[in-house]
């Protein structure tokens, strides 16, 4: 998901503006109610350059959230190397991330959860596809990267085809808390609470005995 080649001509701090003005503009306002006659008045821009730096109000607030969703990943991915081996710790470690990126980010906290709230279900489905099948893929299979599979009750495909369900699960909870919680901290709490009682289940199913302490 790129802007058109007229908003890379411009400099770093003016791209940066016109980018934080926006997302002010839908923090305050929500997407359908957001006016980008007021953000290019908050620039003292003409309204014809916004658009030929991005198209359309959709494709600026799908880059917003494109932006943010890659900050969150790429934070994810820098901690692979620190991930615990098994693989439970392992999916509790990448939501206390996503959750701390949440809980420091207050402004990021505040635009995702204008975007859950805003039922925009189409632009819900234009986000999901920014990431591509083959993306979303090797986002999933890199974070199996190094997890101790010896006391897997079933195959490792198996396996981690049912945390994948998991993490679908925690991704809709996590949507629907975000769209009636205004306390980031206070959403934490309430998901890893959810997320352990979850993970207790999923070592019952997926490990042929309790699991032990991490090698």
């Amino acid at each position: 998901m790129k802007p058109r080649p007229s908003f890379a001509r411009l400099s770093t701090e003016k791209q940066q503006e016109i980018l934080e003005v926006a997302m002010d503009e839908f923090i305050e306002q929500g997407y359908r109610n957001a006016s980008t006659n007021r953000v290019v008045g908050r620039l003292g821009i003409a309204k014809g350059s916004l658009f030929n730096y991005f198209g359309t109000k959709e494709d600026l607030y799908l880059y917003l959230l494109y932006r943010a969703g890659r900050e969150l990943l790429e934070l994810v991915q820098s901690r692979y190397e620190e991930m615990p081996s098994d693989l439970c710790r392992r999916l509790r470690r990448v939501a206390e991330i996503t959750l701390e990126f949440y809980e420091g980010s207050p402004r990021l906290y505040r635009f995702f959860t204008r975007f859950v709230e805003s039922a925009e279900v189409a632009l819900q489905h234009r986000y999901a596809a920014l990431f591509s099948p083959e993306e979303q893929r090797k986002i999933f299979y890199d974070f199996f990267q190094g997890v101790d599979t010896s006391r897997f009750r079933f195959d490792a495909e198996r396996t981690f085809l049912l945390t994948r369900w998991l993490f679908a699960g925690l991704k809709l909870d996590l949507a629907a808390e975000l769209s009636s919680s205004r306390d980031a901290g206070g959403l934490k709490v309430k998901l890893l609470g959810r997320l352990d009682v979850a993970l207790e289940a999923l070592k019952a199913g997926i490990y042929r005995e309790p699991a032990g302490e991490e090698g």
